[in-house]
């Protein structure tokens, strides 16, 4: 989204993505594909003004090595390239052979990486631990998500200028 919309959002954690929608849709694609596939058109955008903001934004790409991420693998280390090429600073790591794509790692991965980037988020498992006193509750959702999207509420209401989420279902 991020790439999209740098005008809303100013960092990112991608853990385990997809950059391009070939493995879904094929080769053929119209605007709506292209536009949401940043390895298609981030190697031509030029517009100075969506590239100072995706040079100033917090950005972390994350994929394992293990199970299930081989497509993964290939499209993190060419998001790295056009990263590099564009002057568009970010994380970018490839953790062990033993990393699959799966929850119990991105759980893992997410607050290593906000804490790398400097920043904190109103987190589901945070409050799920709060609640429940145990983040992996998952028979709580309900009250979790009405937690998260009440603290969201406030800090709007208190104009605060940044709020990270790490959270679905909202």
């Amino acid at each position: 989204v991020l790439f999209r919309h740098p005008d809303l959002f100013d960092g990112l954690v991608a853990m385990s993505g997809l950059y391009q929608l070939r493995m879904f849709i094929g080769d053929e694609v119209d605007d709506s594909g292209y536009f949401n596939s940043p390895l298609l058109y981030l190697p031509g955008l030029e517009d100075p003004w969506y590239l100072s903001r995706f040079r100033s934004a917090k950005l972390a790409f994350v994929v394992g090595q293990g199970a299930w991420e081989g497509e993964m693998i290939a499209d993190t280390r060419a998001m790295e390239e056009v990263l590099r090429a564009k002057g568009i600073p970010a994380i970018v790591d490839f953790w062990g052979q033993d990393v699959d794509h799966d929850w119990p790692w991105w759980r893992r991965m997410l607050p290593h990486y906000l804490e790398r980037l400097g920043v904190s988020a109103l987190s589901s498992d945070a409050v799920r631990g709060l609640l429940a006193d145990d983040v992996t509750d998952q028979s709580i959702h309900r009250e979790v998500f009405a937690t998260v999207r009440y603290l969201l509420r406030r800090r709007l209401a208190l104009a605060r200028p940044v709020t990270y989420l790490d959270a679905t279902h909202l």
